[in-house]
Parts: structure tokens; C-alpha cells; sequence
């Protein structure tokens, strides 16, 4: 009986620092919590002040590009992220040339000032032509419409970065020939819209938007 007294004499006394002990793992378990909870909440505003400013910024720019197509006459497309502006060739450059006009020089100017205020964009300038052959007289100079649209894609580059002084790290030329029509090449309206430099502004960042599912799989359960 003695020593039964003296085992509940002593888990008395033990219990107290038990509950502490437990009590105090327990604050230290939630105050870390509690921690990471803040840090991802800050992330999610974050992310959502980038998300913003992004959806603002290509408003801005498509606004800009809308006027300008309107100014220069020619068309404006949005494709998923990005926007484009698609120049016929006939705008700057001579049949079967890849030296650019001094209209097509002016017209690539106002393209470079819009460039220049949007340094989060990249820029990608495109050559396209129609399946006619190159004509005898400029196949000296270009054995197909390989290279007769990159070059002209190659040109304007140079133009935008020699004269305009656009930043060579933003922007790349590439050239497809007669392989991504726009329209029929069965008529010569068709062929005409066909023969195009398609100018490309794509973000340098892609913001996604934080889904509430993807928000709750952040915070760490209590």
C-alpha cells in the first residue's frame, strides 16, 4: 500500500511537467505553423501582384499595337500569350529583295519605339513567302524561299538593332518559306498574303495564376 501511495505521490508530481513539456512542443509545433502559413501567404500576394501587373502590362502593349496597325495599316493578332503584328512584304521590300525600303525603314522605326517601352517582352521577327519559285534573276542570290525569308527576317533584325537600338539579347530572326501559309496559294490574293514579316512580342516571364486548389495545397495543416 506504501509503495502504491508513493507511485501516485510521484506520478502527481511528474504529471504537471509532462503537460508542460507536451504543452510547450505543442506552441513551438503551432508557432512554427503559424510561420510558414505567413511566408505562403506572402508568396500568394506576390504571385498575385506579378499576375496583375503582367495582365496589365499586355493590355497596355496590345492597346499600343492596336493603334499602331491602325496607323500603319497592317494587322494585329493575338495568339494565346503573345501578339503579332504581320507586315506584307510588299511594305518593305522589292520583289525578290531582301534590302529593306525606306518606307519599310520608317515603318519599322515606329515598331522599334514600341519595343523599347516594353523591355519584359521578347521578339521574335518571322520570313514568310508564297510557293512561287524564285525567279532566275535572284537565284544567284537565294536558291529558294529558304533563304530569301531569312534573310528579309534577318535584315529587319539587323535594321532594329543597328538603327533602332533594340537589345540583340530580346530578339531572333527565323525564316519558314513557303511552309506556314496564311492563306490559299492557288490565288494571287492568296499569294500576296502569304509574302508577310510577322513580328512577335512574347513575354520574357509567363505569370500563371494561383487556383484556389493550388493555394490550399500550400497551407500546411494545423
Amino acid at each position: 500500500m506504501r509503495k502504491v501511495t508513493i507511485l501516485l505521490v510521484i506520478s502527481i508530481l511528474i504529471l504537471p511537467l509532462l503537460v508542460g513539456c507536451s504543452s510547450k512542443a505543442k506552441d513551438e509545433r503551432i508557432a512554427s505553423l503559424e510561420s510558414q502559413v505567413a511566408d505562403l501567404q506572402s508568396e500568394l500576394e506576390q504571385a498575385r501582384q506579378a499576375r496583375e501587373q503582367a495582365e496589365q502590362r499586355a493590355q497596355e502593349l496590345q492597346s499600343d499595337l492596336d493603334s499602331l496597325a491602325n496607323k500603319l495599316q497592317i494587322e494585329m493578332e493575338q495568339q494565346d500569350k503573345n501578339i503579332l503584328l504581320r507586315i506584307p512584304d510588299k511594305l518593305l521590300f522589292a520583289s525578290g529583295s531582301a534590302t529593306i525600303r525606306q518606307g519599310g525603314k520608317d515603318m519599322l522605326g515606329e515598331v522599334s519605339n514600341v519595343i523599347g517601352n516594353y523591355p519584359d517582352y521578347d521578339i521574335r521577327v518571322e520570313g514568310h513567302t508564297d510557293n512561287e519559285q524564285i525567279l532566275p534573276q535572284f537565284q544567284d542570290r537565294f536558291r529558294s524561299n529558304w533563304e530569301l525569308s531569312t534573310a528579309r527576317a534577318t535584315n529587319v533584325v539587323h535594321y532594329m538593332i543597328n538603327q533602332q537600338n533594340v537589345g540583340p539579347d530580346r530578339i531572333s530572326a527565323v525564316g519558314y518559306g513557303e511552309y506556314r501559309p496564311i492563306a490559299t496559294n492557288e490565288t494571287a490574293d492568296g499569294r500576296a498574303q502569304n509574302r508577310r514579316v510577322e513580328i512577335y512580342f512574347v513575354p520574357k516571364y509567363e505569370v500563371k495564376p494561383i487556383s484556389e486548389a493550388e493555394q490550399s495545397q500550400q497551407e500546411p495543416p494545423l
